[in-house]
């Protein structure tokens, strides 16, 4: 197997970048070298880099893209291939890395892979519910066409130059790559076997905010009705409330999950509503 650079972006990630890098080194495979982009980290961060073998690049954040940030990585890299991890992204074992960039290895058409995401173990029922049907255990493109997610992926550096991420978009780099690709004629697939611990624990406007992004990015890709009138919202929100309900019934945080009950389905569905009925900026 080629070279492999595993490139992580950092900014303020001491909760979880030691965890991370630990599981990245404990891989059996072990011809890899790891790259980290920080955009300008003001906690424990890039201290709890410094004890583990791996080259920092530091950027301004004033500058800083999602797409800006992995070119940076893919131009420094000495890799064929180029992995793409998250820093609050969690190898769950230790074939990760094997798994995730194997089928790169020969000469196909195929471009890029992206693994499996699971909740962190105290990461809260509903997202929970939505990553684990996001991303199943088995082989499915039912997220879309062009569905990839730089959270856990790796791709081919020589497609990566030729095609490289899209600097000026604030959000969903990984997504308007793979639609490029696709229509080149390249093959992107999803490796449930590649799995990482990742998930978001927030609140009311950060959800909402997120949910918006992906609509957006939704649209722009896929193409939904350019308008959604109110009624259809509130009947999203009816609906969810009843899905959610079943979730909370499962879950093992009571108290926590009923207060987050009570937004949630409102969150979700008024970004998705938002994000729809948004200008498109992809």
């Amino acid at each position: 197997m080629s070279k492999i650079s595993i490139i992580i972006r950092t900014f303020n990630e001491e909760d979880y970048i030691g965890k991370t890098l630990e599981q990245v080194f404990a891989q059996t495979f072990k011809d890899f070298e790891v790259i980290i982009i920080d955009s300008g980290s003001t906690d424990k961060t890039l201290s709890i880099i410094s004890g583990f073998f791996a080259k920092v690049i530091t950027i301004s954040s004033k500058d800083f893209s999602y797409g800006g940030a992995l070119n940076t990585g893919i131009k420094a890299s000495e890799g064929e291939i180029s992995v793409f991890l998250s820093a609050h992204a969690v190898p769950c074992n230790n074939k990760w890395l094997e798994k995730l960039t194997s089928p790169l290895s020969d000469g196909s058409k195929l471009a890029g892979v992206y693994g499996r995401q699971q909740p962190h173990p105290k990461c809260n029922a509903f997202d929970a519910y939505n990553i684990l049907k996001a991303y199943p255990d088995k082989y499915d493109r039912k997220q879309g066409e062009y569905f990839y997610s730089n959270v856990n992926s790796a791709a081919k550096k020589e497609i990566l130059v030729k095609y490289p991420f899209n600097e000026s978009l604030p959000y969903a780099e990984d997504q308007v790559w793979s639609k490029e690709i696709i229509k080149k004629g390249y093959l992107i697939l999803y490796s449930p076997e590649a799995s990482v611990f990742h998930s978001h624990d927030e609140g009311f406007l950060k959800t909402l905010n997120r949910r918006k992004r992906e609509f957006i990015v939704t649209s722009s890709l896929i193409g939904y009705p350019p308008k959604i009138k109110r009624h259809l919202l509130l009947k999203w929100i009816l609906r969810d409330y009843l899905i959610y309900s079943r979730v909370f019934l499962k879950s093992r945080r009571k108290l926590k999950d009923f207060i987050m009950l009570l937004w949630y389905p409102v969150a979700m569905n008024l970004g998705k509503y938002l994000g729809i009925n948004s200008k498109s900026i992809l």
